[in-house]
């Protein structure tokens, strides 16, 4: 940081780790921005109260961090996100998916079943249910994306949905261009959110997520619509009203049943599969 001469540094987190950077650079950069919060004085130039209730998801949120820097320039917003692979890299994913046994006439899904929190998924009944409807209705290919521990995990679910040959765990990506390379080779994303499913959206994928209690779709689910979709127990108990009702996180995660996902969740595949052939 003292070898660099920045010009602005926006502190999208900002928490004491993060302000070292600030701290470090406080003498040489005119520009110290970061998130409004108890602590921060005299280490950033800027603090931006981005959180406040009603500032919108989190892309409007970041967003909003460069405000400060109207002073200096026009600010010319976008509320969209992209990421990009080259064609190069994605044709020779396309390839390793072919030889591991992918057919990409049929519909290629890539999911999360599980997730490094494991108290943040849907419980494993819920999922082997939906994902053995999906299959079912679409004949479609579930390539399971896992990480660490997620593995065995990812691998007991394909045995105990009886080792279908439409689940896929052969297909991994160790790292994140390998991940963002595979999910451009997908026609679709399900599971639970987190970070592959933004890396999906942000691909352009179409992508179905299951959000579980506290983690706002109106905050991690930007441009949602057609194309980008997902559930949460707030859809069908306001979430004032889960907390003032005492709720416990089970009885919360146990308003997504299966037959209210399904619900959703058939429609939207159906929508964005709509090019390729289905089995109903």
């Amino acid at each position: 940081m003292h070898d660099t001469r920045y010009d602005v540094i926006i502190d999208m987190r900002t928490t004491v780790k993060t302000l070292w950077f600030s701290l470090f650079s406080r003498s040489r950069t005119p520009y110290r921005i970061g998130i409004k919060k108890g602590y921060g004085w005299g280490i950033l130039s800027h603090r931006v109260d981005n959180h406040a209730k009603g500032t919108g998801n989190r892309l409007v949120q970041n967003n909003m961090l460069m405000n400060p820097l109207a002073e200096i320039a026009e600010l010319k917003k976008s509320n969209d996100f992209r990421l990009y692979v080259e064609e190069e890299r994605k044709q020779q994913f396309h390839q390793l998916m072919e030889e591991k046994g992918i057919d990409f006439t049929r519909p290629v899904i890539l999911a999360t079943p599980t997730a490094r929190l494991e108290y943040k998924v849907l419980p494993a009944e819920s999922m082997k249910e939906i994902l053995h409807k999906i299959i079912g209705t679409f004949d479609a290919q579930i390539i399971f994306n896992f990480a660490g521990k997620e593995r065995d995990i990812a691998l007991r679910y394909q045995h105990e949905m009886g080792d279908d040959p439409h689940i896929f765990t052969n297909i991994e990506a160790p790292s994140l261009p390998d991940l963002c390379a595979l999910a451009s080779n997908c026609h679709y994303f399900f599971g639970n959110e987190g970070g592959p499913r933004h890396i999906a959206q942000a691909l352009n994928v179409p992508s179905f997520a299951i959000f579980p209690p506290n983690i706002k779709k109106s905050v991690w689910l930007p441009n949602e619509g057609e194309r980008f979709a997902g559930i949460s127990p707030d859809d069908f108990v306001p979430y004032e009203e889960q907390i003032s009702q005492k709720m416990s996180y089970t009885e919360r995660m146990a308003l997504l049943t299966p037959e209210r996902i399904w619900k959703q969740l058939e429609p939207h595949l159906r929508g964005n599969l709509s090019e390729l052939k289905s089995k109903s």
